[in-house]
């Protein structure tokens, strides 16, 4: 027998024995992360203008970032007082935390499902030096009842947050149907030249058909940050028979050149259609001032940094004399001029014979 071929494996085995010490299993280092995991931030204060960073770190007991390139994809955080969740399966860096609203946020964090053992607090100020008004972004939404993938979009836009409830206005153009107000759906779809629905376009800035929660939040926060509510409006309205009078009032933050708009939404609007895709249609257009999409060249006004400009206006709609009418609001807003592009600056809604006041931030 050769000595040699009995050698060389007993020699192999001490030799792995000698470089990691006595073999056992429980002594070995765990493949990936190792609990527990801790949150950091990097400043607890910031300012209330979206722009302002603070960054969230999580780490692992032996002090291994997660937060980098190679697991952002693994890590999510919550804004407590919100529900809010950022992830990184959808988000870049949802590590990043900002603000618009004033307050204290507690924030938590979880990698690869493991929560971090502790929790963060950010302070957030200073909203009204960045903005004054409170900031309702106007929603166009452009939609048919023979539209297939519409129903999306209205999920989506029923389960968004609180928050971006209370900050947006819907305002819902119905194309080629029984709902449709045909110059008006006729001119839109000269103007965006849009392929298909849904579509929808956010304080006319901004256009997208993705249907997703988050989609929508993501737009509707850009527009708040890039574009704070240059002014603020007070209104009340009274019917008498087919005629609604509108007393509105404008105040403007900031000096610049304006136009106000007006519509009419109904909610609860059923089709008549049995191959209708959805059972109910809310915040339907059914009257709108022609100053929808572009300032009026004879009623737009100018106003200085704190100005103000009163409106009295009569509205005729035969559906103010019927039942219907409980189911209508009126929706105001100003168009502003914003780098040679009008958007819609804020809007405001109350219910037919009723009235809203200034919101302030």
């Amino acid at each position: 027998m050769n000595i040699y071929r009995l050698l060389i494996p007993f020699l192999a085995i001490a030799a792995a024995a000698s470089c990691s010490g006595q073999i056992d299993p429980d002594d070995e280092k765990p493949e990936g992360p190792v609990t527990p995991f801790t949150l950091t931030v990097d400043k607890t204060t910031i300012e209330s203008d979206g722009k302002d960073q603070a960054i969230l770190t999580i780490k692992d007991a032996e002090g291994i970032v997660l937060t980098d390139a190679e697991h952002i994809r693994n890590t999510s955080f919550c804004i407590n007082e919100t529900g809010e969740w950022l992830s990184g399966m959808v988000l870049d860096r949802p590590n990043v935390f900002t603000s618009i609203t004033d307050g204290t946020f507690t924030i938590s964090a979880m990698y690869d499902g493991e929560m971090c053992e502790n929790e963060v607090k950010v302070t957030s100020r200073n909203r009204s030096v960045y903005e004054k008004f409170h900031k309702n972004v106007a929603i166009y939404r452009f939609t048919a009842t023979w539209c297939g993938y519409c129903p999306d979009m209205t999920e989506a836009l029923s389960k968004v947050g609180d928050y971006t409830k209370d900050h947006s206005i819907v305002m819902e153009m119905h194309y080629n149907d029984e709902f449709s107000l045909e110059a008006l759906a006729n001119y839109a779809g000269d103007v965006y030249k849009f392929s298909g629905f849904p579509y929808c376009r956010y304080s006319l800035d901004t256009e997208s058909g993705n249907r997703t929660r988050n989609d929508i939040e993501s737009f509707v926060k850009e527009q708040m940050v890039n574009h704070p509510a240059r002014t603020g409006i007070k209104a009340s309205t009274s019917v008498s028979g087919n005629t609604m009078k509108v007393e509105a009032e404008v105040s403007a933050s900031a000096s610049g050149k304006y136009d106000l708009a007006m519509a009419i939404l109904k909610d609860k609007c059923i089709p008549s259609s049995p191959e209708a895709y959805e059972e109910i249609y809310n915040d339907v257009i059914i009257s709108i001032s022609g100053n929808y999409f572009a300032m009026s060249s004879d009623a737009s006004f100018s106003l200085e940094a704190d100005g103000k400009k009163s409106f009295t206006r009569e509205w005729t709609n035969d559906i103010l004399t019927t039942d219907d009418a409980k189911d209508c609001r009126v929706v105001l807003f100003t168009l502003v001029s914003d780098g040679g592009k009008v958007i819609i600056d804020n809007a405001v809604e109350m219910p037919v014979g009723g009235g809203v006041d200034y919101r302030y931030n």
